[in-house]
């Protein structure tokens, strides 16, 4: 048997040499970053890498190693993707590459925007439910991407999209400020009430507090009551405010546990109009998470200006048999009714027909990015 010092010795001759080869790999990698600059291509073609890992497993004399070997190559191709996406400063979809889904290793840190009773945090506790996570709130929409960029939370969640009022535009706005990435979704049933101070009847209120999106959800019932409304930043904080003026005149539109956090009366119960009233919640994280058992992509894009352009990234969806979930516009900042799409599909980001509808809707507009990749559920 070999003394363990001579191998280790024949381990770090190997080693020095492969430090060699990965160095001069990882300079040729940033000639192919240049290359691509000046001919407009994309950093990835999974396409092709699928097949060159299986070239290369396949070509390994020892049958015992393949697996090892196809996996020693991801990673590589993985550091070379990333390193071209930085000399190129592009957000592509090579970055969803290889980003395989691990079991999270807590605690885990999850912002969400609002107080102790909104809806986010009914969201954030659901979702990470039989996670080791600890939970806190932020101010804004804005504040949830910003300190989940600057890593002080893991994760970060926001409401994207209701089933009766739409798109929630101020979260979608963010994703044009702060670099981050859907790593998952949750839908959450909604139920407003209408809290007020303890002794408050219907007939005491004035002025009904609340997000715009509450009050919307709501319309009717405040029509039918002639209440004035006021607009705040969340509806667990218009109910945290209620409590703290002890005014009889005044009620807020906002969850029904919030009456029980901060001691008012429910006066009325499922107040929103559409009695089957969801919003839907995107998690969101610095990094992209992807594995095979993604089957919703996200993307944001801006066509050509010409006839047919927004038609023919519907078209390619259409041709590779995605179906479409939501899509929707908002302002370019800066230029007079031009606008940027939002789209979300099902299917996965690792997919064959998925990557080539991908390619071609990159092929027909001025600029397109991968949001997310994540699991429906």
């Amino acid at each position: 048997m070999r003394e363990l010092s001579e191998i280790r010795a024949e381990l770090d001759v190997l080693d020095r040499k492969m430090l060699e080869l990965f160095e001069k790999r990882m300079d040729l990698s940033k000639g192919v970053a240049d290359y691509k600059v000046a001919n407009d291509m994309p950093i990835l073609d999974l396409k092709r890498e699928k097949q060159l890992l299986k070239d290369k497993a396949e070509k390994t004399e020892n049958s015992d190693y393949k697996q090892y070997v196809y996996k020693f190559f991801s990673v590589l191709m993985d550091l070379s993707k990333e390193l071209q996406a930085n000399e190129l400063g592009e957000n592509e979809l090579a970055f969803f590459a290889n980003k395989q889904t691990k079991e999270e290793e807590g605690p885990i840190k999850v912002c969400y925007q609002g107080v102790m009773g909104s809806y986010g945090q009914q969201a954030a506790y659901s979702f990470f439910e039989g996670y080791d996570a600890s939970f806190e709130n932020v101010k804004t929409f804005a504040d949830v991407f910003k300190t989940v960029c600057e890593g002080k939370y893991k994760y970060g969640v926001v409401p994207v999209e209701n089933s009766s009022t739409g798109v929630v535009n101020e979260a979608y706005d963010q994703f044009e400020t702060y670099n981050c990435y859907i790593v998952g979704e949750y839908e959450l049933p909604v139920e407003h009430s209408l809290l007020a101070v303890k002794g408050a009847t219907i007939d005491d209120v004035k002025e009904v507090y609340s997000h715009p999106q509450g009050l919307l959800q709501c319309q009717d019932f405040i029509l039918k009551h002639g209440f004035e409304t006021v607009i705040d930043i969340n509806t667990a904080v218009s109910a945290e405010k209620v409590a703290k003026w002890n005014d009889k005149t005044k009620a807020a539109i906002a969850a029904k546990i919030n009456a029980e956090i901060y001691g008012l009366d429910v006066l009325a119960e499922n107040i929103n109009h559409n009695k089957k009233n969801v919003t839907r919640f995107y998690i969101i994280g610095k990094e992209p998470k992807v594995d095979e058992t993604c089957n919703k992509t996200s993307i944001i894009f801006t066509t050509k200006h010409e006839a047919g352009a927004l038609f023919e990234v519907i078209k390619c969806l259409a041709g590779h048999d995605l179906s479409i979930t939501m899509i929707c516009s908002r302002p370019i900042v800066g230029s007079d009714f031009e606008y940027k799409f939002f789209l979300d599909f099902f299917g996965c980001v690792l997919d064959d027909n998925v990557i080539e509808a991908l390619e071609q809707i990159k092929d027909n507009c001025q600029s397109m990015n991968v949001l997310g990749c994540y699991r429906h559920r």
